[in-house]
């Protein structure tokens, strides 16, 4: 089969949870025996450095860039006032890279035009007059339900009548385009019901985000006090939003019972407020070079998230390398877990500091949730699996 897959951004090398479920899906039907062409959207938030891809991927995929201008602007804003489209989704077309597509479009016979993201979707116009292939939505979110949640977490009204706003006309584009798509690939079953409350009457079905187990080698802590963590790419503001949240609500609930606890905060992007922070047991470690040395060396991962939708693809890495996660239900939603038993959910501050309080005294019932975690991550988000139910979707759909 020969697929190719238009990214919003690069898939490769992978450094926040979109990324790698976009690299998962390339690598998991390249070693398919699939054919695969990546044809990305680089941008100034996320750039392609060339020098950074290695010679086996970019010939692997026949990897291809455009670089689109992004940016919110105040013109951008503005301008999109008068107007009925989605600035969300109109900052990612590009005359330049639709051009390019058609002259991909033109010179080979694709099986499969797979759309990494809602943020693809205007250029299915394009994909019909110049190809025969079928158009996979891969939907890593009900992207609308991103800006809902943010709006309503988000006290100055100014600012909330701006992302209701943006919500509305976002999720009239949503819904308009799913019925275009020849199927629809969704990233967690919540999220199929989502889009099918909207309307949706093309095929779907959930394919969950899959790791290739041998990359993830899990070497047990030897820390004396087990250390508390995040771990996220804090360009995405659901991400500040939580870390905020956790450092004003949580945290020194936690401290006043362990005072020589450390609570590690790791990720891309950290804005200069988060580096810049003096909060005692505090460590700010902005990127880390090995992601893997990383997650070895701590223990109990947070995922104090109040807004998102789609996956947590952190999440599941951490189940692979076998961490204790305490995550509110919107973070871990989509996850196929079970409270307290492979992952702990809390939702309220008192809640949340409790459950890491508990798991810092309880080293017996921290160790079986380590080990029911990789258990979850070996039996429901196997890349060879997930890739096998995508593949036979595409041969559906194809008939």
């Amino acid at each position: 089969m020969k697929i190719l897959q238009l990214c919003n951004k690069p898939p490769y090398p992978s450094v926040d949870g979109g990324m790698i479920a976009m690299q998962a899906i390339t690598s998991g039907l390249l070693q398919a025996k699939h054919e695969v062409k990546v044809f990305a959207i680089s941008t100034k938030k996320h750039p392609v450095k060339i020098e950074t891809l290695n010679e086996t991927y970019l010939k692997s995929t026949s990897f291809e860039h455009i670089f689109v201008k992004t940016d919110v602007t105040p013109f951008g804003i503005i301008k999109n006032f008068f107007q009925s489209g989605s600035y969300n989704i109109e900052r990612f077309y590009s005359k330049k890279y639709e051009n390019r597509l058609i002259e991909i479009l033109k010179s080979a016979t694709f099986d499969i035009v797979q759309l990494e993201s809602l943020f693809m979707a205007p250029y299915i116009e394009c994909i019909r007059a110049n190809s025969s292939a079928k158009i996979i939505l891969r939907s890593h979110n009900a992207e609308f339900k991103i800006w809902e949640r943010r709006a309503a977490n988000t006290p100055n009204q100014i600012k909330k009548w701006y992302l209701n706003f943006l919500t509305k006309r976002l999720k009239e584009y949503e819904a308009k385009m799913l019925n275009v798509y020849d199927g629809i690939a969704t990233i967690s079953n919540n999220d199929l019901n989502i889009l099918k409350d909207l309307g949706c009457n093309t095929p779907m079905i959930e394919i969950p985000f899959g790791m290739d187990l041998s990359n993830y080698d899990i070497e047990p802590t030897t820390n004396n006090t087990p250390s508390v963590f995040c771990f996220a790419a804090m360009d995405w503001a659901p991400n500040q939003e939580g870390f905020k949240w956790f450092l004003n609500n949580v945290w020194d609930q936690v401290h006043q019972d362990f005072p020589d606890l450390i609570f590690h905060v790791a990720g891309k992007d950290m804005p200069d407020w988060m580096l810049s922070l003096k909060k005692k047991n505090v460590v700010i470690h902005g990127r880390v070079p090995d992601q893997i040395e990383f997650l070895n060396s701590m223990d109990i991962m947070l995922v104090p998230l109040l807004s998102g939708s789609g996956i947590r693809v952190k999440i599941i890495e951490g189940l692979a390398m076998g961490k204790c996660i305490i995550s509110t239900s919107i973070g871990a939603e989509g996850i196929l877990y079970t409270d307290n038993e492979n992952i702990n959910i809390a939702d309220s501050p008192t809640e949340f500091a409790n459950k890491i309080k508990e798991l810092v005294r309880n080293g017996a019932k921290k160790s079986e949730i380590e080990k029911n975690a990789i258990q979850l991550a070996n039996t429901k988000y196997n890349l060879k699996n997930i890739i096998t139910s995508l593949t036979d979707f595409y041969d559906r759909i194809g008939k």
